[in-house]
């Protein structure tokens, strides 16, 4: 036992993911009685408006881009104060939810084929975002010196347009083909 409580202090950030994942679990499997028909984000409206998509839409760049670097820049910013780790059980709690919410959507939507679709759509940019969100949370805070805090800071931004432009010209592109095999299959 002393063991597990070692490991799961050692990897606590996690542990928290993984808590956040069956949260989401336990929260869907009680809420699918009542609201499945609700579900958007992988819903056939939502599916056909991706096939209806531009490719490189600016909107969408900045949108997601802006999106992405206020969450790495506020999560950053908490490093510097007493309770980042606090915060930061409860951001990878966070994550691994809404990681949950994609997956149970889509396996909601499209069968056992959801998970295929669910892995298509983020893996891509996922490449990116999870050292990037690793990199963040742990050293958030950290970094002494405004040489070492601007190079960090333009290596966080560098790494956020290239995550968005992943996101947006990949990631969009491979779930426009997998919806398209999906209607046509």
């Amino acid at each position: 036992m002393y063991a597990v409580f070692c490991y799961i202090k050692k990897n606590y950030l996690m542990f928290c993911f993984v808590c956040g994942i069956l949260l989401g679990i336990v929260y869907f499997w009680d809420l699918s009685n009542k609201y499945v028909e609700q579900l958007e984000t992988y819903s056939l409206y939502y599916s056909n408006k991706f096939l209806n998509l531009e490719t490189m839409n600016l909107n969408l760049l900045f949108d997601v881009f802006f999106r992405r670097i206020k969450e790495m820049v506020f999560v950053y910013l908490i490093g510097y104060t007493s309770f980042k780790n606090v915060f930061n059980c409860g951001y990878c709690c966070f994550l691994g939810f809404c990681n949950c919410i994609y997956i149970y959507m889509a396996t909601v939507n499209y069968g056992l084929m959801g998970i295929v679709v669910y892995f298509f759509s983020v893996f891509p940019q996922c490449l990116i975002l999870i050292p990037l969100t690793i990199y963040v949370v742990k050293n958030g805070g950290n970094i002494k010196g405004l040489k070492k805090t601007g190079t960090v800071a333009i290596m966080i931004v560098a790494l956020c347009i290239l995550e968005t432009i992943i996101e947006v010209e990949i990631c969009y592109n491979l779930f426009a083909l997998i919806i398209k095999y999906l209607y046509n299959g």
